[in-house]
């Protein structure tokens, strides 16, 4: 009944909101700390906060691909994917990348190291969410700074967010994809518009 009474009061709110390049008129009948449900006539959207400047990373150790193991409770399983994350209020895209990377990783790199790939709308029918990916190359001989035991990412309540970092090898990876070990829709959709964008000259 709390929850039911939440909904309503929530749902009188309405204000403009801008969809694409057109404004309209939605109502938020759900929101908490990571989403608002919004309503605008027959249809429902979800946005989540601080997507818009999160990023993903496809950061290749020479020819092998960076990839962690995450929990995914939605799913109830861990799944293999490409480290990525919200971005923080004012901070740029670019930005979350490396600092994503880092906190899941330990592989540090700068801004300029990161290239930026395109856009990626993870689920178009419900979802507003477009994720910035970027690709980055380091060296066949680069190290983590620091122990991934040491520096893995804690989620809020204190539950480790990455189980493990791996080093993809190319044969192992196109393995990994026809036999749906890598099923994150993210990561698939990520290394398809790496083969599409050229690397970035030197």
């Amino acid at each position: 009944m709390h929850a039911q009474k939440l909904v309503w009061f929530v749902s009188k709110i309405a204000s403009l909101h801008r969809i694409g390049n057109k404004a309209v008129t939605t109502k938020v009948v759900y929101q908490n700390n990571w989403f608002r449900v919004l309503n605008s006539g027959q249809w429902f959207f979800v946005k989540e906060e601080n997507s818009d400047n999160g990023a993903l990373v496809l950061c290749y150790v020479g020819n092998r691909l960076v990839l962690v193991k995450v929990p995914r409770r939605a799913h109830e399983t861990t799944l293999l994917e490409a480290p990525r994350g919200y971005g923080d209020p004012g901070e740029t895209a670019v930005a979350a990348a490396a600092r994503e990377l880092f906190e899941e990783t330990g592989y540090r790199v700068s801004e300029s190291d990161l290239q930026a790939l395109g856009q990626v709308k993870p689920n178009s029918a419900i979802l507003m969410t477009n994720v910035n990916v970027f690709r980055c190359v380091l060296p066949a001989d680069s190290r983590p700074e620091r122990q991934h035991a040491e520096q893995v990412a804690k989620g809020q309540e204190g539950f480790q967010e990455v189980d493990s970092v791996e080093l993809i090898e190319p044969a192992q990876l196109t393995r990994l994809i026809a036999t749906g070990q890598i099923s994150c829709g993210l990561t698939l959709a990520a290394l398809m518009l790496a083969a599409s964008v050229p690397a970035k000259s030197e």
